[in-house]
């Protein structure tokens, strides 16, 4: 059975997968922010602020791994 851990992973890159693809193709943090707000608006500010670093992140550190 897959872990907790695991469970929350798969469910964080669900929803930062859009997030990703948007920062991908040049749209501004801002431009993420709004499309998550639209998507998930039960999230706060701060909780979009959050998803909005992490994807960031990681968009950067797949680029550096991916030579982008």
């Amino acid at each position: 059975p897959p872990s907790v851990a695991s469970q929350v992973g798969q469910a964080m890159s669900a929803m930062l997968s859009p997030v990703m693809t948007a920062l991908e193709r040049g749209h501004s943090p801002d431009e993420a922010m709004a499309m998550l707000a639209t998507a998930y608006p039960q999230l706060d500010d701060s909780e979009l602020r959050q998803l909005i670093a992490q994807a960031i992140f990681v968009a950067d550190v797949w680029g550096r791994l991916n030579g982008r």
